[in-house]
């Protein structure tokens, strides 16, 4: 789950989670985001943590397995994983100066309507 709590994948691929046999979407990410933004109380934010918890286990293993079933045979495993981590470490940049600037001038909300926006594009295109 862009760092901003999206999700960089290689082109085509989209957001989702994948294994041997079967490609399933993953369309809680832009809900997920949208979530925060109506979070009121202390619980709820707890709530959504969770969500993101297990959301980053889920991603975890998607993205070993994705790797493992797009490189099958090619011997290039390690380099997909290390280019998805250096994509990893851009967003965890560029996410947060992002939100920063949205927050600074726009506030809160606007800045988790346009991250779930972004992240339903994403979604909208694979």
């Amino acid at each position: 789950m862009t760092t901003c709590n999206g999700v960089t994948l290689p082109p085509g691929t989209g957001i989702r989670v994948w294994d041997s046999t079967a490609e399933t979407r993953f369309i809680v990410l832009p809900l997920r985001i949208f979530l925060y933004s109506l979070a009121r109380t202390p619980e709820l934010l707890i709530a959504l943590q969770a969500l993101d918890g297990i959301g980053a286990g889920i991603y975890g293993v998607a993205v070993v397995a994705m790797c493992a079933d797009l490189t099958r045979g090619k011997g290039r495993f390690n380099a997909l994983t290390g280019l998805i981590a250096t994509a990893l470490s851009v967003g965890g940049v560029i996410g947060p100066l992002g939100s920063g600037f949205l927050v600074q001038h726009l506030g809160f909300n606007v800045a988790f309507y346009v991250f779930a926006g972004i992240a339903a594009g994403l979604l909208a295109n694979v």
